[in-house]
């Protein structure tokens, strides 16, 4: 009967101590020190934001453009053109010509050789707020005389240089061109074939010279209007008119006769009685005639041009 309560109290004791094993494992691997997470990747810091570039301003652009030409002579020539500038900026623009440049048949000419610039192409213009575009009408003069006279077409560029100016900036400057073709026209040329006397007499005497025109170029020309003056021995002897015109075909002559009264009431009878002596004479035969070329079909030469001619030589006198 003793055993058994102390068996019971043994067995007691033996589950309070389990008990507090279990209680201090419990409480021991409560405390262990956790375990480190794995170290994430480091982060890379944000890129900086770079603006985008401005874009590049506009440019102002200019063209040049052949208009028309003007025959002022057989010679000499005005051409005209147009310059126009576009100005892509809402701000004033101003703009200068330079540097003017004549090419005929791929040869440089210079302003003061065979063509000039009139005052008016070498200036300033100016594109105001608002402005946006711009068109100059530009006239240069051109003489070929000087040039070689085997040209049959002249084949010209006329050159400029546009400068530009902002008020705060200076776009690159432009190099604009046009181009102008147009017939070289040779002067025809006269001559004297003979001088004959049809009537003589000191109140009446009448002299008719004969000549030749030479017609050189490609196309036929008409002559008309002729106004001349005869000159003998260096002394004036008559003038006269002939409105009949005188076609001459191209690259061809053509023969005409003009009429000439010599009165002698207040003259020398000398002089008359050498006319009438004559065999040869110096003579000098100078006018002026009006030429047409409106078989050329070009609008700029469908006018009649005045062509002088001026003829020295000796010439027989046929009575």
């Amino acid at each position: 009967m003793l055993y058994f309560p102390r068996l019971k109290a043994d067995i007691q004791q033996m589950k309070s101590f389990i008990l507090l094993l279990f209680l201090s494992g419990g409480f021991f691997f409560s405390c262990k020190t956790a375990p480190e997470p794995a170290s994430a990747p480091p982060v890379a810091p944000p890129l900086a934001v770079i603006p985008a570039p401005e874009p590049e301003p506009a440019l102002p652009d200019a063209r040049l453009s052949f208009d028309r030409l003007e025959a002022e002579s057989l010679d000499r020539f005005a051409l005209y053109y147009l310059l126009t500038v576009d100005n892509p900026r809402p701000e004033p623009l101003h703009i200068e010509l330079r540097e003017p440049q004549m090419l005929i048949n791929e040869i440089y000419s210079t302003p003061d050789s065979s063509f000039k610039i009139t005052p008016d192409l070498i200036q300033q213009f100016i594109l105001n707020d608002g402005e946006t575009n711009l068109t100059v009408p530009l006239r240069v003069e051109l003489d070929i005389s000087s040039l070689p006279p085997d040209i049959d077409e002249y084949i010209t560029r006329l050159t400029l240089t546009t400068v530009y100016y902002y008020e705060n900036n200076t776009p690159p400057p432009d190099i604009v061109f046009a181009d102008a073709i147009f017939p070289h026209i040779r002067t025809p040329e006269f001559h004297v074939t003979s001088i004959a006397v049809i009537q003589a007499d000191l109140i009446n005497t009448r002299l008719r010279v004969e000549f030749r025109v030479d017609n050189p170029n490609l196309f036929p020309v008409d002559l008309s209007a002729f106004t001349y003056k005869l000159y003998g021995e260096g002394l004036f002897w008559a003038e006269g008119t002939r409105a009949a015109p005188l076609h001459v075909p191209a690259g061809s002559s053509a023969t005409t006769q003009v009429e000439l009264s010599m009165n002698f009431i207040n003259m020398s009878r000398k002089l008359f009685d050498d006319i009438l002596a004559m065999k040869q004479v110096n003579y000098r035969f100078a006018g002026e005639s009006l030429v047409a070329l409106s078989r050329l079909n070009l609008p700029e030469f469908n006018h009649l041009f005045r062509l002088p001619f001026d003829l020295n030589g000796k010439s027989a006198v046929i009575q």
